[in-house]
């Protein structure tokens, strides 16, 4: 090993130098991230067909104390409901499916499992 005096990692101080971005930017710009992500998802769903012969599955990344919305705006976007699934619960042909917060979306065979 070492000589007793081994170095003890310490996190860099804010503002790390070279980066000039403060807190609240990047959060604006996580933000910004995401609903570009919104966005797109939106204008995926809107393009599906009605009868659509296969469930569709959703993930994106949401901390696990926050709430999603994402359901009802996909939901708003088309007549083909988005729901999140439950443990078990089976996959149904036009049903659009979106990972709950802080969530996997497993496929297990024919249901969700987590």
């Amino acid at each position: 090993m070492g000589c007793g005096r081994e170095k003890i990692w310490k996190p860099p101080q804010w503002p790390v130098s070279g980066v000039d971005q403060s807190y609240d930017t990047l959060q604006r710009d996580r933000h910004r991230r995401v609903g570009r992500g919104v966005t797109s998802l939106s204008q995926l769903v809107r393009e599906l067909p009605l009868a659509l012969g296969a469930a569709v599955a959703i993930a994106l990344h949401v901390a696990p104390e926050s709430p999603s919305v994402l359901p009802k705006i996909l939901t708003r976007e088309r007549t083909l409901e988005a729901i999140h699934p439950e443990d078990g619960e089976p996959l149904r042909h036009g049903q659009i499916y979106v990972a709950p917060p802080g969530r996997h979306l497993l496929v297990n065979g024919a249901s969700f499992a987590w």
